[in-house]
């Protein structure tokens, strides 16, 4: 395998490093053959070097890449004795999800965790009805409370506000955001009402001065409305007038943040989309040669009015959550004791009592030995629980190695509790750490030419070895304008240019096909695929060879839908045309061959009479 500069430095298994990689651009390669060089190099056992991956299936696919690869090392005739033992090792190599990691981990150490250590992992059906069963228990317990009881008028009053089913489907998604609603119940709502709108009200006026100190500052407010004011004759522009002054006198941000408020609401239309041309400017006023004055002012209200002002609705929502996070740690407290004694855990609770069990020192420490280098795929998708489990295990960087790899711009599970600004703190915590680092990378005994930051572990694949010149040119065109290169927030990722890394001459072509009433987006799909297939358009694909030009095949087109609402229509119009075909996960779920049979199955069950069931 031919390596990149960045892939080389990728390797180096001397420092903590953090590497963005999008898809395509050799980061599994680069995973596969750091592993194999830490074995070997650092004389470790497999069990020392931990690999985590995002799904069960990703762990395989990696596990048989690290498989494939050693057999190839061993043809080659290099390390072939410790290839040998590594290769018999890899039946108990760590290379896994994070759940089944922590399982480990909390089955080495049942009594100091506390749990059973034939301990079931439950998740799905089973889980929800688990919540359910609690939610019910809870509500019927709570019923049952004198009337005058605080608990049973606070249910009393959310059952009115949401009815019994709304209510239960609420408590039951808190579960599935437990480990961020817990963190809320135990920091912010151990508070009073009052102490909860005043430390959300200050929260949101330290969000809007950070962004009117970076982005629109008092000075420049002060200098754009001044400007403006000297044309506005508007009913609004006198107090408008009035407020800059006030803002003049005083540049305290706290204080400033109201009166920046009410000049938005008289500057801005009541849609807050452009600038009150009538009420500030006045009926006829030529504002043409202030267009800069006025598009400060435009971006700069809108950013003003995105952040809520604190009002009596606020006041009421706080009294509805308290009462739902209550209800809620009820609910949390009988599904725990629930799942105890039935010797059951859920995914959160494998996370959260790893994550309790490593603050016992002795067995931060072991596993702090044991574990010697930590590799973590797919880095965008962790939430700050799973970092909050690994960095204890490195000792916050001061023993052991870590590895995260990932593309923030592909962080998509915020679902699952996935935080892309975990990526981004990882990283800068790896940066302050070595900070000093000022050695070099080496790859063969030869320097390779790196910026401090990459010193100091911050790397980048920018190669993309799928695309063609054309589609990396379209695509860094296209997002450089979409995303930029300064986030404006901490959930935004700045965009990194694709580079080409395919070693070939092929141009690619990026096409749009443009219907008309007399022929729709189908007829032109199979039209052009035709096209292609009859002049024999040249794909390129790889050889031991390198990449070979060959003719196109139906094999080598794909058709992407957004749903599957027009797939009869394609499907019907492939089928005219004699276009070969077959659908890759176009069927839902409740259409799956296995829910047939399930149906077919409990349909013949229910009535044994029922031949076209026995005959599913």
């Amino acid at each position: 395998m031919k390596l990149t500069l960045n892939q080389k430095k990728a390797h180096d298994i001397e420092r903590h490093i953090a590497l963005t990689a999008g898809a395509g651009s050799g980061k599994t390669a680069v995973l596969v053959n750091r592993y194999i060089e830490i074995l070997i190099k650092k004389n470790l056992r497999v069990g020392q070097v931990v690999a985590i991956t995002f799904t069960e299936k990703a762990a395989t696919e990696l596990r048989q890449r690290i498989f494939h690869e050693i057999e190839n090392r061993i043809s080659d005739g290099r390390d072939v004795d410790k290839l040998i033992e590594i290769k018999g090792n890899m039946i108990s190599a760590q290379i896994s999800t994070i759940h089944a990691f922590c399982s480990k981990i909390l089955r080495e150490h049942p009594i100091e965790a506390e749990v059973d250590i034939g301990f079931r992992i439950i998740n799905g059906i089973e889980q929800r009805i688990s919540v359910r069963n609690s939610v019910k228990s809870i509500l019927k317990t709570i019923a049952e409370y004198p009337e005058e009881d605080s608990s049973r008028q606070r249910l009393a009053n959310l059952l009115r506000i949401f009815g019994e089913k709304r209510f239960e489907q609420i408590i039951t998604k808190f579960f599935s955001r437990r480990y961020a609603i817990d963190q809320l119940s135990d920091k912010i709502y151990q508070l009073s009402d009052d102490q909860i709108l005043s430390y959300w009200q200050q929260f949101i006026q330290d969000q809007l001065s950070q962004i009117i100190e970076k982005k629109f500052s008092i000075e420049t407010w002060i200098n754009q409305l001044n400007t403006a004011l000297t044309i506005a004759t508007g009913r609004n522009a006198k107090t408008v007038r009035d407020l800059v002054d006030k803002l003049d006198a005083n540049r305290n941000l706290q204080k400033n943040i109201p009166i920046l408020n009410q000049i938005s609401d008289l500057i801005l239309t009541r849609d807050k989309k452009n600038i009150a041309k009538q009420n500030f400017f006045g009926r006829g006023t030529k504002i043409e040669e202030f267009e800069n004055q006025v598009q400060f002012l435009v971006e700069a209200g809108q950013t003003v009015k995105t952040f809520p002002s604190i009002n009596s609705d606020d006041r009421l929502l706080v009294g509805i959550s308290h009462s739902l996070v209550e209800i809620y740690r009820k609910v949390r407290d009988h599904y725990d004791t629930q799942n105890a004694q039935q010797s059951v855990l859920d995914f959160d609770d494998i996370l959260v009592k790893s994550k309790t069990l490593l603050r016992n020192p002795a067995i931060r420490n072991r596993l702090a030995q044991r574990y010697a280098y930590i590799m973590v795929d797919e880095y965008q998708d962790t939430n700050m629980l799973q970092y909050e489990i690994l960095k204890p295990i490195i000792s916050d960087f001061s023993t052991g190695n870590f590895f995260i790899v990932g593309d923030q711009k592909q962080s998509i599970y915020g679902f699952r509790d996935a935080d892309v600004r975990v990526f981004q703190q990882t990283t800068n915590e790896i940066l302050e750490y070595q900070e000093k680092n000022a050695s070099d990378f080496k790859w063969d005994e030869q320097l390779l030419s790196s910026t401090q930051r990459e010193k100091c572990g911050s790397l980048h694949l920018a190669e993309n070895f799928r695309f063609l010149r054309n589609l990396i040119a379209f695509v860094n065109l296209l997002f450089e304008q979409i995303m930029g290169y300064e986030p404006e927030n901490e959930f935004e990722v700045r965009y990194d240019p694709l580079i080409k890394g395919r070693i070939n001459n092929a141009s690619g072509d990026i096409e749009l096909l443009l219907g008309s009433e007399t022929q729709n987006e189908h007829q032109l799909i199979t039209a052009r695929i035709h096209h292609l297939i009859n002049t024999e358009a040249t794909v390129w694909k790889r050889t031991d060879m390198g990449e070979m030009a060959r003719p196109i095949r139906y094999s080598d087109i794909a058709v992407l839908i957004r749903n599957r609402t027009h797939l009869p229509q394609i499907e019907s119009q492939f089928i005219q045309a004699e276009i070969p075909y077959r659908i890759a996960g176009g069927i839902g779920f409740y259409q799956r061959q296995e829910i047939y049979d399930i149906i077919n199955y409990l349909q013949f069950l229910e009535n044994p009479s029922n031949d076209v069931a026995l005959f599913g």
